[in-house]
């Protein structure tokens, strides 16, 4: 049987308990939570991360069918399986079903539409 794993969020005081500061490359946040320097051992964190992990140089460029696409998005229409855009009103209603095909639910569902608003961050 597998065994269920519960989550919950930690109090911001109690992240550095749970992390194992003995990896190489941090050894300043190890330092700093030593001598109780919760902040200073966040910063020294965060840096680790963003050395290892850097935004790239360039991005690449959305073409311009992407944009309107997102910015359709960002007005609530959205358009799948070669249906006409639909507007979703205000309060967003995900179980809406415009087209009276299950299918369009489960495209709204997928975030698929999300990909083209990232695309254009």
């Amino acid at each position: 049987m597998t065994e269920k794993i519960e989550l919950h969020s930690l109090k911001p005081e109690n992240v550095l308990s749970v992390l194992n500061l003995d990896q190489p490359g941090l050894e300043e946040a190890k330092a700093a939570a030593a001598r109780g320097d919760r902040i200073a051992a966040l910063a020294a964190l965060r840096e680790h991360y963003r050395r290892r992990y850097p935004k790239p140089a360039t991005r690449p460029q959305a073409s311009q069918k992407t944009i309107e696409s997102a910015e359709a998005v960002s007005r609530r229409v959205f358009s799948f399986l070669g249906y006409a855009p639909q507007h979703y009103p205000e309060p967003m209603d995900w179980e809406w079903d415009p087209r009276g095909d299950i299918e369009w639910v489960a495209c709204m569902y997928r975030f698929n539409w999300g990909q083209r608003a990232r695309r254009c961050l």
